[in-house]
C-alpha cells in the first residue's frame, strides 16, 4: 500500500465564513444548544487557534467547519460554497476531498505499521499523496515499518498528521492535538503543524483549552457557553519553541 507519485499542486483554500450559525442537539430530554449565533471569518491560509473551556462549543464549531455536523441555523461558507446546505453525499465528498482531521487520541490501527496506517487513508480517499513521502515530511522516514505500540506518543501523533495530509487536504482541523502529549513533544507537534501551514499554505484550525498555544496563532477565536466571545489577530506570532504550559 505504498506509492511514490508526486503530490499535485494545491490551490489555496478560500476563506471560511460562519454566518449566524447555531447547532442544537435534540437527543436528550432537554435540547442542547451547543453553538449559538456565531458569525466569524477565517482568512485563507491562516493558522487559527480556537480557545475555550469544556462545553464552550469549540469542538462543535470545528465539526461544523469540517462537515461532520450540519448547522441547525445559519450558513457555513467554505471556498464560496455553503456546506451547511450539502446533502450527505456532498458532505462526504467535501470531507474526503478538502479536509484533514487530527484528534487528541491518535486513532491509529494497531495492527498496521506507520506506513500502512497512512497508505490506507490515501487509498480509501483515492489520493495520490504518497504515504512514504508524507511520513518523511513529518520526520518519520526511519519509522515506516513500526507498529503504533512501538512508537512514542509524539511519533504516533506525527503518523496521525501524516495520515491527515495523505489525501492532500486544503484545510487541516486539529482537536486538542497536544492534549495527550508532554510539553516538549507537544511543542514538536505544534512546530510541525505551523511549518505545514506556512509551507503548504494549509488553512489550519487548532481547537484547544490551552491558552498558551494562542501566542503562535495568526488569529485567536475565544468561545464560551456556545457563543463567540472574541476573534483577534495576533500581531507577532511566536514560534512553537517559545510556547510553555
Amino acid at each position: 500500500m505504498t506509492d511514490a507519485r508526486p503530490a499535485p499542486t494545491l490551490k489555496p483554500l478560500g476563506r471560511i465564513a460562519l454566518r449566524d450559525v447555531a447547532k442544537t442537539y435534540d437527543g436528550g430530554a432537554v435540547p442542547v444548544r451547543a453553538v449559538r449565533g456565531v458569525s466569524l471569518e477565517l482568512p485563507a491560509g491562516a493558522f487559527v487557534v480556537v480557545l475555550g473551556p469544556s462545553g464552550s462549543g469549540k469542538t462543535t464549531l470545528l465539526n461544523l467547519i469540517g462537515g461532520i455536523d450540519s448547522p441547525s441555523e445559519g450558513a457555513v461558507v467554505v471556498d464560496g460554497e455553503d456546506i451547511g446546505g450539502y446533502d450527505e453525499r456532498r458532505l462526504t465528498e467535501y470531507r474526503r476531498g478538502k479536509v484533514g482531521f487530527v484528534f487528541q487520541f491518535f486513532n491509529l490501527v494497531p495492527t498496521l505499521t506507520a506506513l500502512e496506517n497512512v497508505a490506507l487513508i490515501a487509498e480509501l480517499t483515492g489520493a495520490a499523496g504518497g504515504a512514504r513521502r508524507m511520513l518523511e515530511q513529518v520526520g518519520l522516514g526511519d519509522r515506516l515499518d513500526h507498529f503504533p505500540a512501538t512508537l512514542s506518543g509524539g511519533e504516533q501523533q506525527r503518523v496521525a498528521v501524516a495520515r491527515a495530509l495523505s489525501k492532500r487536504p486544503r484545510l487541516l482541523l486539529c482537536d486538542e492535538p497536544t492534549g495527550a502529549l508532554d510539553l516538549d513533544t507537544g511543542r514538536s507537534v505544534l512546530a510541525l503543524l505551523r511549518r505545514l501551514n506556512r509551507e503548504e499554505g494549509l488553512t489550519t484550525v487548532v481547537v484547544t483549552h490551552n491558552s498558551a498555544i494562542a501566542g503562535m496563532a495568526d488569529h485567536v477565536v475565544r468561545m464560551r457557553s456556545g457563543e463567540l466571545v472574541s476573534m483577534d489577530a495576533v500581531a507577532h506570532p511566536v514560534e512553537a519553541a517559545e510556547v510553555s504550559w
